[in-house]
């Protein structure tokens, strides 16, 4: 909403085991008791939705857009209208989404929260209760959280299941709370690069196809597609904090069942070759905002494959998916079974 709203979030495990254990003897009072090897605490996570696209693609859209030619004064000068028979890209490009946005598929349904790093906004319960946790969010308007909040129910063991309620409540009307997108239009696998698959960037010709690769498959139509590369900030804290530039992180994508760098047989995105995002430092990387990728002929698949600068760099990463329209992903099935292949879980 656009006013200010004070909420609060109530997460409720439906299915903790209990039993009643009496105090001060036999007349004593009986309370509930929860083992904490079956009933691992709960808690709240809360943090603001990541940003649509990839910083790097942002600021080099907000230059083009804010460019003024200006004299050796800092005068702008004068424009004039093209003298070109045809419309400038740019003005192309963007007819074509406006004559688009009505045909079938789209917009990308929300990412999944991968990481949280100690630098962004976010909140979290103290995991102190196995049965309910609650959070009240300071006031927050649009203009803060202008793409939403995420909040994620968790249990403080890893691998514990269980059943859970979550509750909102607001003073504001108009707060939706909705589940995230799952099945077949988004997809998460975690990976690992390890000593036989840290391979590096392509610059590094012998090592560069042994990094953990993945298969990305379109059918019926061009579909868009956003596809995110993450890794925890615990694990690579001192591997980053040593060599920032050697870890840093990017994502290929190329056509055909084998990571490649074909120049004749390339991807495009808005009228231009793309086959890889931008080296970036930070714990996080995504393909540009609107990347479409059409079906390719006989069923054939897309190798993603995500890579560190630097080879040897080892440490644990995921890699998501989320498009407008059904896809498969999944692990190289080639290499998935043979030492350091694959690199998915």
């Amino acid at each position: 909403p656009t006013a200010t709203a004070e909420c609060m979030v109530v997460l409720r495990r439906l299915d903790a085991k209990s039993k009643l254990v009496r105090q001060g003897g036999l007349k004593g009072a009986e309370r509930l008791v929860y083992d904490e090897r079956d009933n691992p605490a709960v808690g709240l996570v809360v943090a603001k939705v990541s940003a649509s696209d990839d910083p790097a693609e942002r600021r080099r859209r907000d230059k083009q857009a804010s460019a003024v030619r200006t004299n050796a004064l800092g005068v702008p000068l004068p424009t004039k209208e093209t003298s070109l028979k045809h419309k400038p890209r740019a003005v192309m490009l963007a007819e074509e989404r406006a004559a688009n946005a009505g045909q079938g598929g789209g917009d990308l349904p929300m990412s999944r929260k991968q990481t949280v790093s100690s630098g962004e906004w976010h909140l979290m319960t103290g995991y102190a209760n196995q049965v309910v946790a609650s959070l009240k969010l300071p006031p927050l308007d649009k203009s803060q959280a202008p793409d939403g909040l995420i909040v994620t129910p968790t249990l403080a063991q890893a691998d514990a299941r269980g059943s859970f309620m979550l509750e909102l409540h607001s003073d504001v009307p108009g707060l939706v709370l909705e589940p995230m997108p799952a099945g077949s239009r988004a997809a998460c696998l975690t990976g690992q690069w390890d000593k036989d698959t840290a391979g590096g960037s392509h610059m590094n010709k012998q090592s560069w196809k042994k990094n953990p690769r993945f298969h990305l498959r379109i059918s019926g139509r061009p579909t868009k597609v956003r596809i995110e590369l993450s890794r925890p900030a615990g694990p690579w804290k001192h591997l980053c904090a040593s060599d920032s530039l050697g870890c840093m992180m990017a994502v290929y994508v190329n056509k055909g069942p084998v990571p490649a760098r074909d120049p004749y047989d390339v991807l495009y995105h808005e009228g231009e070759p793309w086959g890889e995002t931008a080296f970036s430092p930070s714990h996080q990387v995504c393909t540009p905002d609107g990347l479409e990728l059409p079906p390719l002929p006989n069923g054939e698949v897309y190798t993603v494959v995500p890579c560190t600068m630097e080879p040897d760099k080892l440490g644990p990463f995921v890699l998501s998916v989320t498009a407008d329209e059904d896809f498969t992903f999944g692990k190289d099935a080639s290499v998935s079974d043979k030492p350091g292949g694959g690199g998915g879980e």
